[in-house]
């Protein structure tokens, strides 16, 4: 996205590869437009459901 730090940036200033004990994602949005809103919280639906039990 325009004007935005670029994900490695943001992963080297917030020290992410020294997370290990937590699962993360840097995707780019914008809560303006919309853009890839969906696909993050997609993301984050598949990732908490892939560690609990659910009944279907």
């Amino acid at each position: 996205m325009a004007g935005s730090l670029t994900p490695a940036l943001i992963r080297e200033a917030l020290a992410l590869d020294e997370i290990k004990t937590h699962h993360w994602l840097i995707l780019g949005c914008s809560a303006v437009t919309g853009a890839n809103l969906l696909e993050g919280i997609n993301w984050l639906i598949k990732d908490v459901s892939s560690r609990i039990f659910s009944l279907d």
